[in-house]
């Protein structure tokens, strides 16, 4: 398990780090018209290493207006991270962000992560 102030700690740092990017223009793909954020399942964005499927996401997510959490699992801090700890990272992201409608996922590890 990890510490709940961890947890916390890195959340912000990548809320920080998610706002700096408001004022800066990504490219955009065409793909970007095929992301369904009205369906009620889950939107999977798959592709190989640094392919640009953060920039998509975070492209879909800012044209929509709405607003989204984002959480990256590759941070080192996370290594640690099980099941158990999922719930302390729900409630943390509506600490730093309050209400929320869509949450946006990183993780790029492989298979590696046992959650």
């Amino acid at each position: 398990m990890i510490d709940k102030r961890i947890i916390e700690q890195v959340l912000s740092e990548q809320r920080e780090e998610i706002v700096a990017l408001q004022d800066v223009e990504l490219c955009t793909r065409k793909e970007e018209s095929l992301v369904e954020l009205d369906s009620h399942l889950a939107q999977v964005i798959i592709g190989v290493r640094r392919s640009g499927k953060s920039t998509l996401c975070y492209n879909v997510l800012k044209a929509h207006h709405d607003k989204f959490a984002y959480a990256n699992f590759d941070d080192e801090c996370f290594d640690g991270l099980q099941t158990g700890d999922l719930n302390t990272v729900l409630e943390v992201l509506y600490k730093i962000y309050g209400d929320f409608k869509y949450l946006f996922l990183e993780f790029s590890g492989g298979f590696s992560r046992k959650f």
